[in-house]
């Protein structure tokens, strides 16, 4: 699956066929959006966590920024009550720099 910039979702891009500026009737082959005609689109992956399709660029471990960004901010809500001690031995233990801001 595809997602362009303008959205859309689709499975096959769209082939285009281009006139090149030269002497002879020469033409170029281009694959594009079918719903707006961009040449801008990525490949797609599925979210594990909510299912949405999204490009693959943007997916870290299998899920979407907004799910990446929700098991941050779930986490984090887990530990809001850990000492400073039990938050180092996490960092020791996970490397968890990222997760709590630092």
């Amino acid at each position: 699956m595809f997602k362009c910039e303008c959205g859309h979702i689709f499975e096959t891009p769209e082939r285009s066929m281009e006139r090149l500026e030269l002497d002879s009737p020469r033409y170029e082959e281009f694959c594009i959006c079918p719903a707006c005609g961009s040449y801008d689109y990525d490949e797609t992956a599925v979210c594990a966590l909510c299912g949405t399709q999204e490009r693959s660029d943007i997916m870290a471990c299998g899920l979407c920024y907004p799910c990446q960004v929700k098991t941050i901010k779930e986490f984090r809500a887990v530990t809001e009550d850990f000492t400073w001690e039990q938050r180092q031995y996490l960092d020791e233990c996970f490397d968890g720099g990222e997760v709590f801001g630092r």
